[in-house]
């Protein structure tokens, strides 16, 4: 039997476990048994623990430079330099909008009369010119 898992990353014990074609709770049982940790299917495991995990159920393990699509570092870094010579169009022109504000805090700590004290400011200028 063979495992092939991702390089340099982590794994949830849920995607190893539909990996190897096994029961969750098989593999969260030598998990405990090997590591002697308690974890959840959606915990995750480095790619060595997850290396010893396929060897101790009798798997031999290869290994992947992706993982479920998504690119290698490699191919990013490639992308990022060849970005950088592209260059930007300057004829695009976007609409001026308002800034968009979030005000948080507690209930009664003024933010509606901070707000109102705000806007009417803001009308005053408006009319001012």
């Amino acid at each position: 039997k063979i495992a092939t898992l991702p390089t340099g990353v982590q794994i949830t014990v849920h995607d190893l476990a539909r990996n190897l074609k096994m029961k969750k709770v098989d593999v969260l049982a030598k998990i405990k048994s090997v590591l002697g940790a308690t974890m959840e299917d959606d915990d995750e495991l480095d790619s060595d623990d997850a290396e010893l995990i396929c060897l101790e159920l009798g798997y031999s393990v290869t290994r992947e430079q992706k993982r479920h699509g998504r690119k290698s570092l490699e191919e990013i870094e490639n992308e990022v330099e060849s970005s950088k010579h592209l260059k930007k169009d300057s004829s695009i022109t976007y609409p001026k909008r308002a800034p968009i504000i979030s005000v948080m805090g507690h209930v009664d700590a003024g933010k509606t009369t901070l707000l109102d004290a705000l806007r009417n400011k803001a009308i005053q200028t408006a009319k001012e010119l």
